[in-house]
This record gives C-alpha cells, sequence and structure tokens, in this order.
C-alpha cells in the first residue's frame, strides 16, 4: 500500500490496483503513478508507531521538520519577509519535496514569491533547502527521509563488511601469536564520546569505521589521523585512499605497526568541509583478541545532518 500523506482532503484518494492512491498521481494518466513505484521499488517501508499512526489519519494534519523552522526564520530576518509568507513558501516547499517524483522544485517556487535576494542569501538559502529535502520524508522513500534511507543503507553494509573482516582477521589471528586488543575513546566536542575495544590487527581505517557508526554518521566523505596529535601536521598524516596525493593510507597502517601504547593520543578528523574533529585517547591495551570493533561505553549525540541550535526553537 502506497502510504501518500500532505494536507491534502481525503476525498482526494482513490483505490487504484489495491492501492491507496492520491488522484495527483493519475491526472496525467498512470506515468507519474509508475515512475513512483519505480522509484520505491526495493526500499523499505518506514514502520511507526500507533501514536503517529493516528496523527496521520487526520486529512488536515502534516508536521514540518525541524528544519524548516530554520528556512523561515531566514527568510524573516535575512530575506526581510512577513512572518506568513515566509510560512506559506516554507509549506509550499515541504509539499513539493514530500511529494516529489523525480525532483523537487523549490527554486521555482522562491521565483514565484518575487523575492529578491544577494549571492550570499542565495548560498544560504541553497544550504537551507538541501537540509530541508535531506530531512524530509518522501514519498518515493516510502516514508523515509534521505539521511536515514542512507543511513540504514550503511547500518546494513557495515554490518555485512563487519563480519567478512571479523572472519578475515580470525584467520590472520591463528597465524599470529600476539592477541592484543586496545580501548581507544574517541571524543567529539563537550559531552560526547565513544569507547572503543578494537584488536590491534585492525586497521585505521577500521578505526575509522567504528567511530563513525557509533555516532550514526555516513561515511560519505574523506578523513584523516593525526597520529602525533597535531592537526593538519602534513608530516604525520594517515588519509583516506580517496586522497590520491596522499602517500600513507589509513587502509595500509593497523594499529599494533603503529606501535601505540597506553595514553598516547591522536586526532581524527572526517569531512573536511565541516571538518569533524574527535579526539583520540588509548586508554588500555588487553591481553586479548577482539573479533570486530565493539562500542563499551557511550555518552551524548552528534548529529551529522541538520543541525540547528538551541535558541532557534521557539
Amino acid at each position: 500500500m502506497l502510504v501518500l500523506k500532505s494536507g491534502f482532503s481525503h476525498q482526494f484518494y482513490v483505490i487504484y490496483k489495491k492501492n491507496v492512491v492520491h488522484e495527483s498521481l493519475l491526472m496525467d494518466g498512470q506515468e507519474d503513478y509508475n515512475l513512483l513505484l519505480n522509484y520505491q521499488e526495493k526500499k523499505p517501508y518506514k514502520k511507526i508507531g500507533k501514536t503517529e499512526l493516528l496523527k496521520w489519519s487526520e486529512y488536515d494534519y502534516y508536521e514540518m521538520p525541524k528544519q524548516y523552522t530554520k528556512l523561515r526564520k531566514f527568510l524573516v530576518a535575512d530575506v526581510e519577509l512577513m512572518r506568513d509568507d515566509a510560512e506559506n513558501i516554507c509549506f509550499d516547499i515541504y509539499l513539493d519535496i514530500t511529494t516529489q517524483v523525480e525532483k523537487a522544485n523549490t527554486m521555482e517556487i522562491i521565483q514565484d514569491y518575487d523575492i529578491e535576494i544577494d549571492s550570499d542569501q542565495f548560498d544560504k538559502l541553497s544550504d537551507l533547502l538541501v537540509e530541508c529535502n535531506n530531512n524530509t520524508p518522501l514519498w518515493v522513500n516510502r516514508g523515509y527521509t534521505p539521511v536515514e534511507l542512507a543511513l540504514l543503507h550503511y547500518e546494513q553494509t557495515i554490518d555485512i563488511d563487519k563480519k567478512e573482516k571479523a572472519s578475515q582477521r580470525k584467520k590472520s589471528v591463528v597465524s599470529n601469536s600476539s592477541k592484543h586488543s586496545y580501548v581507544i575513546t574517541a571524543s567529539c566536542g563537550s559531552g560526547c564520546y565513544r569507547h572503543i575495544k578494537i584488536s590491534e590487527n585492525a586497521t585505521l581505517f577500521e578505526l575509522h569505521e567504528e567511530i563513525l557508526y557509533s555516532v550514526g554518521f555516513i561515511d560519505d566523505h574523506a578523513h584523516v589521523f593525526f597520529m602525533n596529535n597535531i592537526a593538519w601536521d602534513r608530516t604525520e598524516g594517515y588519509y583516506s585512499d580517496i586522497i590520491e596525493d596522499e602517500k600513507r593510507f589509513t587502509s595500509d597502517y593497523t594499529l599494533k605497526k603503529l606501535k601505540l601504547e597506553v595514553g598516547d593520543k591522536f586526532k581524527y578528523i572526517f569531512d573536511f568541509g565541516y571538518e569533524w574533529l574527535f579526539q583520540c585517547k588509548v586508554l588500555k591495551k588487553l591481553d586479548e583478541d577482539t573479533e570486530e570493533p565493539e562500542v563499551i561505553r557511550s555518552k551524548g549525540e552528534i548529529e551529522q545532518y541538520g543541525y540547528y541550535d538551541e535558541d532557534e526553537d521557539e
């Protein structure tokens, strides 16, 4: 069943080929309907709880993600629109993004309101629209936001990859009398850290994967470790292999090869644009092997996308 939800009246829904379909998908024949099914193919349905489901049973209910609050405040404060106009624009954009089949026409909506903005405002607006799109539940994603769906796929890929690497490491350890593990803490900002238990035979790349996995980040950018604890020191950087100009790659260096000791500190940076900085420290060295990395202690949360300041809440 297609669950199509927006501020539409219930009279616009029809039963078509055993699916509940909004009639807008059938206005020009079956092209949009078939295209939507094609985009939805093999994607999982997002399961929601009873309370949320009952909310959506109201024909005029909708709930815009918090990123639209940022957009509205930008339009009022920076572009100097009236609040009502800003709210109408946000709703139109939300509706357009939610129901998009191929691509949203958000910039056309902005143009329809005859808004005049300079280049800096245009760049800011573009960033805000990307945030809105990435965090809006979509018909084509069967209720998932693009970020949620990407993270779900990433977690499934990581789980498979972990099992394969654990199997390979187990075979290599059989012929290696040395069986040690490290407990490494990785902290980002204040109040957010992960204690990770990991084999000395694991590579820096595997540590990078576990750090991202532990905070719920998608591995969609480059990364680097600075083992001398000095950020952007060109002499001590170990980079992801997508940085072709570098000579040392994280996939080539195991923790054992780096001869880490308890108390050693180093920095890990992910996404050179946002520059997520994790301060790392070796807490323990254990006389045991760890088949696959695991988080043994966790505190605090951070968001990779859609971050907004608490003081923006009303």
